[in-house]
């Protein structure tokens, strides 16, 4: 709802009703009588008003300019043979043996928000689940839930069942060994906590002194079923930060 008010003869002003409510400005009161909002003869606030009017105005400008120049240096960056329109890492998807007890884990220790779940999906008769999703034809999905951990990816938890499914996890030494490392602000909290409830955490907290690591501290963590996380902190930022413009990805930013 819009409505408008004579502050002279020649200048009237026009603002959101429902803004007001919530935000007054000096100089500006509600009259819920008639709906609008009475501006008080006083030029110093009325002086002030239009400066936060344009404050916001150019405030909103700068942002949208900021977004401009951000999409036109990122399209920049991908000129050439990489994948069109790439923005980044969306999810992480990964096989757990019981969906449940992850999501549990992962709410309940960690701290993610569940969204919800798909599936199941399968068996079929063709061989849909090997052209598509490179498995056994055989193998069914039973469930895949869908979370997000903080300032992050989100996080496709899937729980199948196939004939030749392999139930050991991969080591970090293995092909194919993965890990996930989640952003803390207090290491040395982190770490109690951990303990606190039960979880291994392998070895204790180290701190890089070189490389482009310099200044990260960082620890492995094993969830229930065996597969590996780590937690790192790096308040002052790291070492890479003072040689490089670009900068990897923050969750605290």
């Amino acid at each position: 709802m819009y409505c408008e008010t004579p502050v002279t003869p020649f200048i009237r002003v026009i603002y959101k009703t429902e803004d007001f409510m919530r935000k007054p400005i000096c100089g500006l009161t509600w009259h819920r009588k008639c709906n609008s909002v009475e501006v008080l003869k006083n030029v110093k606030c009325l002086t002030r008003y239009i400066s936060y009017l344009m404050g916001n105005i150019i405030m909103n400008k700068t942002k949208i300019l900021l977004a401009l120049i951000f999409t036109f240096t990122f399209q920049l960056a991908q000129a050439g043979d990489s994948m069109p329109g790439m923005r980044g890492s969306q999810h992480i998807g990964f096989t757990v043996p019981n969906v449940k007890e992850a999501t549990a884990f992962f709410s309940d220790i960690l701290g993610c928000e569940s969204f919800y779940s798909i599936g199941p999906f399968g068996p079929f008769d063709n061989n849909w689940m090997t052209d598509n999703l490179n498995v056994n034809k055989k193998a069914v999905i039973k469930t895949a839930h869908l979370m997000r951990c903080g300032n992050g990816p989100a996080l496709e938890i899937f729980e199948y069942t196939s004939p030749d499914q392999r139930k050991k996890l991969p080591r970090n030494s293995d092909i194919g060994g993965h890990h996930i490392g989640f952003y803390v602000d207090d290491m040395t909290a982190a770490v109690e906590f951990l303990e606190a409830k039960g979880i291994e955490v392998l070895g204790k907290p180290h701190t890089f002194t070189e490389t482009g690591m310099s200044g990260l501290t960082w620890v492995y963590f094993m969830a229930p079923w065996g597969m590996q996380l780590e937690i790192v902190s790096y308040p002052l930022g790291q070492g890479y930060e003072k040689e490089m413009g670009s900068r990897m990805w923050d969750p605290r930013y």
